[in-house]
């Protein structure tokens, strides 16, 4: 969900979603203080304020894309950050690729597509983490409702 209430104010949480419906204001805004420092966001609350806080990359985080990568598995992030945000990120952690102003849906639906493009899922049995097993489960759901909605054009 791209909207959430919190502290009795609506808060929109991706910044793809409020470029689709306040374009200049918040494109401006986010550009200027993501050249300032890469890795600000912005909470913006329907009553038209702004709270800025910064993403810290954990320490941890460094050595593990380092293990994965000797290992030989790439690395990649999907974020709903700008592009400017993602990049700065994604060079700190030296990740092989990312994708910006992900919106949450398509997060899911790539949580899924990625390993399964990279062959991360074996032919003689499918290996699934449990964020696959809840996508497979959400897009069950969606299938239910579609195919139910075709029974109802059959009759």
């Amino acid at each position: 969900m791209v909207e959430k209430k919190m502290h009795n104010h609506h808060t929109h949480r991706n910044r793809a979603h409020l470029v689709r419906h306040e374009p200049d204001a918040i494109e401006a805004k986010s550009h200027r203080h993501a050249k300032e420092k890469a890795h600000d966001h912005h909470v913006h609350h329907v009553e038209d304020f702004k709270k800025r806080f910064a993403d810290i990359i954990r320490p941890e985080s460094k050595q593990a894309i380092a293990t994965l990568k000797q290992m030989g598995i790439r690395c990649m992030m999907l974020t709903g950050d700008n592009n400017l945000v993602a990049k700065w990120v994604a060079d700190e952690l030296q990740l092989d690729e990312y994708f910006a102003e992900v919106l949450p849906q398509e997060k899911a639906a790539n949580a899924f597509a990625i390993p399964l493009a990279a062959g991360a899922l074996y032919q003689s049995g499918i290996l699934l983490s449990p964020a696959m097993g809840a996508v497979l489960m959400s897009l069950s759901t969606v299938i239910v409702a579609i195919n139910a909605k075709f029974l109802r054009v059959v009759k």
